[in-house]
């Protein structure tokens, strides 16, 4: 017997293949997953990302082994059609990079969204921020009878508003949940990041753990405590290396803050910026 299986949109202005945050990693990695079990998946979001040096669509598209079935310019933006894997996805570009969507912005990615919401019937919208155009995003989705769910990836949501058409919340932990019931009295269902089976990145003999990690090397993450530590582990002798995984500003922060202080210092290797970190984690010590 088959099981009939709901038509999703993942509808959000943030960028859905950008490489730089765990929420759309994560997002992205839910849906291919779901798409891979026969679900009818579409996504529509912006060209905006995290990094805080510039890439180029073409390197984002071939970075996440996406195939570009054709661009065209509306006004000032330009919309991408690619097919991720399966899944058929939408980029709006707008001359300005704006991360927080201007009324401009908002204005042409809504009139996308009400074409799409029209034209393909989406049973469930799933989103995520969005700024302004978040709600906006959600009464849309309302006003054709799609379900909504909002995943929400991260603690920083304070205003309960925004949830008030919502029909589900998601959250990545039990943790996250329990934050939520008690700051704003919200029912949510917790779905954990998905990671790839251990078969896939074995603890072979090409990696050794020999490191301690250290993703995203930024003043809201700990880079001062970290030179600090590398500084007087170096100053002990001590055979601990450590690997930086570089975030969304690389290592610049990194570098600032420790140039003088670990010129020195021969115990810290880097590695870019990556959207599966198995690898590295499998070499930690």
């Amino acid at each position: 017997m088959l099981v009939s299986r709901p038509r999703v949109l993942f509808a959000s202005w943030h960028c859905y293949l950008d490489n730089s945050n765990g929420a759309s990693i994560s997002t992205r990695a839910l849906l291919l997953e779901l798409s891979r079990r026969g679900w009818d998946i579409e996504t529509l979001c912006s060209s905006v990302q995290e990094f805080r040096d510039f890439r180029a669509l073409e390197e984002v598209f071939s970075s996440n082994g996406c195939f570009l079935r054709k661009g065209y310019r509306q006004g000032d933006y330009s919309i991408f059609s690619f097919v991720d894997h399966g899944i058929e996805s939408i980029i709006l570009s707008g001359k300005q990079k704006n991360e927080v969507p201007s009324n401009s912005d908002i204005s042409v990615y809504l009139h996308l969204l009400k074409a799409i919401l029209e034209r393909e019937k989406p049973e469930i919208v799933l989103t995520y921020g969005g700024y302004r155009l978040g709600p906006l995003i959600i009464e849309e989705a309302r006003r054709v009878g799609a379900a909504v769910a909002v995943f929400l990836h991260y603690l920083a949501y304070k205003d309960k508003r925004y949830f008030h058409n919502v029909n589900c919340v998601f959250v990545p932990s039990k943790f996250a949940g329990t934050y939520y019931r008690q700051a704003l009295g919200l029912d949510t269902i917790p779905i954990p990041p998905l990671i790839e089976s251990p078969q896939k990145y074995s603890t072979s003999e090409d990696i050794k753990r020999d490191c301690v990690l250290y993703f995203n090397p930024e003043i809201g993450k700990g880079v001062c405590f970290f030179v600090a530590l590398v500084e007087e582990l170096w100053r002990r002798h001590s055979p601990i290396r450590f690997l930086v995984v570089e975030g969304r500003e690389g290592v610049k922060t990194l570098i600032r803050f420790g140039r003088e202080r670990l010129k020195d210092v021969h115990s810290v290797d880097f590695v870019f910026n990556t959207d599966n970190s198995r690898r590295f984690i499998c070499a930690r010590k």
